[in-house]
């Protein structure tokens, strides 16, 4: 039976994290969010992590989710990417070109983006997904941005995997640093920045 999921191959934890993210909750994930301190925040944040961006400048969005950076990306003039692994995600966006996909195997050319974004997943994953992730992001962008979750908020909390900012220092290639480190909404959510020299 197809899930509408994109082929390949996942973790225990991503793939779970991956089946949460079709039919029903495509629909409604971004009224069910928007208004949030936290979801007010990221677009705060993102909007000024990339005001230096010139018109034209290449952006990819992975997972790109319902495309909520989209309008955005559109008013900027950006020549803009979504990624995501759920066709019924990819099924509620528009205004910019998206494709099936995974962030942990990128069909993309090395170097090819100015900036990859990665909102609210890396807190999905464990510490050696994240790791491939952001070492995947770092091929294919010469800065990327994401949001990450630094401690536990709750035990039953909805953030199952919390990362030291140690182990993205862990994940960064050769030249790479961590360029930006800030709060979104409380202290414990950042909006995390890392850029080749």
């Amino acid at each position: 039976m197809d899930n509408g999921l994109s082929p390949v191959k996942l973790s225990k934890k991503a793939a779970s994290t991956a089946k949460r993210y079709y039919g029903a909750t495509a629909k409604d994930y971004n009224q069910r969010r928007a208004g949030q301190a936290k979801w007010s925040g990221e677009d705060s944040k993102v909007r000024k992590l990339l005001s230096d961006l010139p018109s034209g400048a290449r952006v990819l969005d992975v997972p790109c989710g319902t495309g909520r950076f989209f309008d955005f990306y559109r008013e900027c003039g950006f020549d803009a990417l979504g990624v995501d692994v759920s066709a019924a995600m990819l099924a509620e966006c528009s205004g910019v070109p998206v494709r099936q996909g995974s962030i942990f195997a990128l069909d993309l050319p090395d170097g090819s983006f100015d900036v990859a974004l990665s909102i609210r997943f890396m807190n999905l994953i464990e510490a050696d997904d994240m790791k491939i992730a952001l070492r995947e992001l770092q091929r294919v962008a010469r800065r990327v941005i994401f949001t990450l979750r630094v401690k536990q908020k709750s035990q039953t909390g909805h953030y199952h995997s919390p990362h030291p900012i140690t182990a993205v220092e862990d994940a960064l290639l050769p030249g790479w640093s961590i360029t930006r480190n800030d709060a979104v909404h409380e202290d414990d959510y950042r909006m995390v920045e890392i850029a080749v020299a």
